[in-house]
């Protein structure tokens, strides 16, 4: 994958997780068409941006922690 694919997938991830319809990290890296690792590594990537990102079991999707949740 190119830095140039990378960022385009991380830009498609992150609509998806504000949207909250990224599915379970199977079915989202099926839809991005990589393994479930290099969607791993997007994640974190994300995270260590500074994007608070939780997966939640209930939905089975990704998706941003508000101020709410944290407290």
């Amino acid at each position: 994958m190119t830095h140039l694919e990378f960022l385009e997938k991380v830009e498609f991830v992150k609509e998806l997780i504000t949207i909250g319809s990224t599915g379970t990290p199977a079915e989202l890296a099926q839809r991005l068409n990589i393994s479930e690792r290099s969607l791993y590594r997007i994640i974190s990537s994300l995270k260590n941006m500074g994007h608070p990102i939780t997966y939640s079991r209930c939905k089975q999707s990704y998706c941003y922690v508000t101020e709410k949740e944290e407290v």
